[in-house]
């Protein structure tokens, strides 16, 4: 057998080596990137500390790479459950690797579970291993997303690090929750103190432990705004209405807690129903909950959210504040509300019946869905996309108004008479081809028949198996050829039943949309297939419309034979 080990060793001198970063063979430049979630000031660690900490252990992983040297430090103060491209920092290091502006070959962390959480690096990993870019991580070294193992870890890690984070939540939360309902203990829990209190340091010997920012301070009177919170009370004891204290404070020159001439109903009833002013300290009136930054992109992570709970607020076991109201003053006027308030006379609006938003899955900015609210004071409907602080990127907001009347615009445009005879054109265009191809396939059809014909004759003076096998696979052709023949002529016929329609849809456009009811317009595009791309800098709308084929019965074709797609200028 022949040795071609010196031929081969020749070839492979050739072939560039690019397991490793094509610059500085002998030394790989690391970044460091590190996060604390706790800021300096709360007292629970030390900026300082948790970086020195945490650059100890990077600089242990990078030992184990030969020629290993850290040339950059990235650092957050942020949650471990914001996704990189969330962070300001380690966005920005993303940003530089994906436009391949970076001038190092790794990326390194001091802790796992500190820097990622849930699929967090997976992620972070894909956008790396597309620069070539390595991920080294502590216990591991470099990571290697083909090996089981390296990835088991990190998933692992992964989920251990939201562990970590939802347990230190839910211990926060009970210890407040002991705290509060304590009756020994005058601390304010965080947050602005309500009109009619400020905040004040609480005595050095009341001050139990070194506690988070703000959790030293109590409640103290504030003369002023304490005599406007009993005037509240008392003209409403009196008969008057949320409406008439708000004038009888805009005429004595009272500002409201925001510094506003007018009192708006709402802050009036709030006023009313905190039960703070009894001295009570209360807690559980909300919480904090998790949703999808993005629906669409699960990478961007969650936003937290705070909504009422749905069960009763608990008091603490005695006043613990300075008290404003009376306890029997403040059940008194809590029941006056309960009885004002079913006879609708208060602030609080009835529960509307779930308003029909046609548009509502049709509307796209930027490639993203948008969000479709009513506005509670006018009543009015707006399509959403959310900004992103972290991102420095604002809302951007249209109104279903602008838009129901660009697509009416659209349709009667689309659909006059006018345009008709074009319709009818690009319906038509394939009307000859279709003919020419039946008659093709008539005369294929013909041809077989015959050819049959001749096969049957000879099958019965000879009677081989071979003629035998000739005749079904020309029956076999033939069945093939007028399924293909029926299916052209269908074609035809879904474009003339097109036609029909169009001209049906045509007639009167813009007044049948005008008295369509949201329910129609609903179903219209849903069948149509709409889709609107609002381009906020043009100012302008596309219109696009798919008829679904199983929405949609007597259509041959996926798309509207018709597509405009130019962007229409609100009307």
């Amino acid at each position: 057998m022949t040795d071609h080990s010196e031929e081969l060793a020749l070839l492979l001198s050739t072939i560039p080596d690019r397991s490793t970063p094509e610059t500085a063979r002998g030394t790989t430049r690391f970044v460091f990137v590190g996060r604390v979630s706790t800021e300096e000031e709360r007292g629970l660690q030390s900026r300082l500390n948790s970086q020195g900490w945490q650059r100890e252990q990077a600089r242990k992983v990078v030992a184990g790479c030969e020629g290993g040297v850290i040339v950059e430090e990235v650092f957050d103060e942020i949650s471990r459950s914001m996704p990189w491209v969330r962070r300001p920092n380690a966005a920005e290091l993303l940003r530089r690797i994906q436009n391949r502006e970076h001038q190092f070959d790794a990326i390194v962390v001091g802790e796992t579970k500190r820097m990622f959480s849930g699929r967090a690096l997976e992620d972070v990993w894909n956008i790396l291993h597309s620069a070539g870019v390595q991920l080294w991580l502590p216990d591991i070294g470099r990571y290697d997303h083909t090996n089981i193992s390296h990835r088991l870890l990190t998933q692992m890690d992964g989920l251990m690090g939201r562990f970590e984070s939802e347990t230190i939540s839910k211990r926060v939360a009970a210890s407040m929750r002991e705290i509060a309902l304590r009756g020994d203990d005058k601390r304010w829990m965080g947050g602005n103190a309500p009109y009619g209190y400020v905040l004040t340091p609480l005595p050095e010997d009341q001050q139990l432990s070194r506690s988070a920012k703000g959790y030293t301070n109590t409640l103290a009177l504030d003369p002023a705004t304490a005599q406007t919170v009993r005037d509240i009370f008392t003209l409403f004891a009196e008969g008057k209405s949320l409406r008439q204290i708000s004038g009888v404070l805009a005429e004595r020159g009272i500002p409201s807690p925001t510094g506003k001439v007018t009192w708006h109903v709402s802050v009036i009833q709030n006023l009313l129903t905190n039960l703070t002013y009894t001295g009570y300290r209360i807690y559980g009136k909300q919480h904090k909950t998790r949703v999808p930054f993005d629906e669409n992109n699960p990478a961007m992570g969650d936003r937290i959210l705070r909504v009422r709970t749905g069960t009763r607020a608990e008091p603490s076991a005695a006043p613990v504040f300075p008290q404003i109201i009376e306890t029997a003053q403040y059940v008194a006027v809590q029941k006056l509300l309960g009885a004002k308030r079913s006879r609708g006379l208060t602030a609080t609006r009835e529960r509307k019946t779930k308003v029909v938003i046609p548009l509502r899955s049709c509307v796209y900015c930027e490639g993203k869905k948008m969000e479709a609210d009513v506005i509670v004071k006018s009543g009015n409907i707006r399509f959403r996309l959310r900004g992103d602080r972290s991102a420095g990127t604002t809302a951007i907001t249209i109104s279903e108004a602008k838009l129901e009347a660009t697509v009416a615009n659209w349709f009667g445009q689309t659909f006059s008479r006018r345009n008709m005879p074009h319709i009818r054109r690009q319906l038509q265009e394939n009307s000859p081809l279709v003919r020419r191809e039946v008659e093709r396939l008539q005369e294929q059809q013909r041809s077989l028949q015959t050819l049959i014909s001749n096969l049957l004759g000879a099958l019965e003076r000879q009677g081989s198996a071979r003629v035998q096998d000739l005749l079904m696979q020309r029956e076999q052709e033939l069945e093939e050829v007028l399924t293909r023949i029926e299916s052209v002529r269908m074609t035809d016929a879904n474009a003339e039943n097109a036609l029909r329609l169009f001209e049906l849809v045509g007639r009167e456009m813009r007044v049948v949309m005008g008295l369509a009811s949201r329910e129609q317009r609903a179903r219209l595009y849903d069948r149509l297939g709409l889709r609107l791309d609002y381009f906020p800098d043009e100012q302008a709308v596309r219109v696009t419309v798919a008829p679904n084929q199983a929405a949609t019965p007597g259509w041959g074709q996926s798309q509207c034979p018709w597509r405009d797609s130019n962007p229409q200028p609100f009307p």
